[in-house]
């Protein structure tokens, strides 16, 4: 699949209602933030990032990257997210993942794309050793009448939609040293966990 025909998106249009309605994108963890530890995990994999946000833009002028707020009120949800974002960009395929998922795999993308071999797919989504993961996914250009027409009736639970639809799923097992790939951060324990993995880490590098 060529590369123009691919593109990606950081979702952190939530509310963080776990984390104090902060904005958990610019969350730091380790000396950067949770947005720059998902794009350090994306940028070799696909070249056009975009962030979906519904703070002000001006928060993330450090970073380069285009940022997509929802077009729809109330925080509807991840759905509102890949709809602005398949809307703003002219990828046939969009990457969505989380901001909250500093360890995301390395062959994320090549993973999911090898599950496209059925032309009928239109989706595939992520599932990790206990439970699957259904906002970090390789979604279709023709999704985008689907997912406007629903979100124009409300905002129904993800994997509930996802059942609707033709999709795949791409396992992904725990990291060589035990870390589970889709390790997300809701909450500040979330946060201190999330950080005595990364010191682990580097304690094991440098031993």
């Amino acid at each position: 699949m060529p590369t123009a025909s691919l593109a990606a998106v950081v979702l952190a249009g939530g509310l963080s209602r776990r984390m104090g309605r902060i904005d958990k994108a610019l969350l730091p963890l380790a000396g950067q933030t949770l947005l720059q530890r998902v794009i350090d995990r994306l940028s070799p994999q696909v070249a056009t990032i975009m962030l979906n946000t519904n703070s002000e833009a001006a928060h993330f002028s450090a970073f380069t990257l285009p940022v997509i707020p929802d077009l729809r009120p109330n925080h509807p949800g991840p759905l509102a997210g890949i709809e602005a974002a398949l809307l703003s960009s002219d990828a046939d395929w969009l990457l969505s993942v989380p901001v909250d998922l500093p360890f995301l795999p390395l062959n994320l993308l090549e993973r999911l794309l090898s599950m496209l071999a059925d032309t009928d797919t239109e989706l595939v989504i992520a599932e990790g050793s206990t439970r699957r993961h259904p906002v970090v996914g390789l979604w279709s250009r023709r999704l985008l009448p689907f997912i406007s027409s629903t979100l124009d009736h409300g905002s129904p639970r993800l994997l509930d939609w996802i059942e609707k639809r033709s999709y795949a799923v791409a396992k992904f097992p725990f990291s060589d040293d035990g870390t589970d790939p889709f390790f997300n951060i809701n909450d500040p324990h979330d946060l201190d966990a999330a950080q005595h993995l990364l010191l682990k880490r580097t304690k094991v590098i440098f031993e």
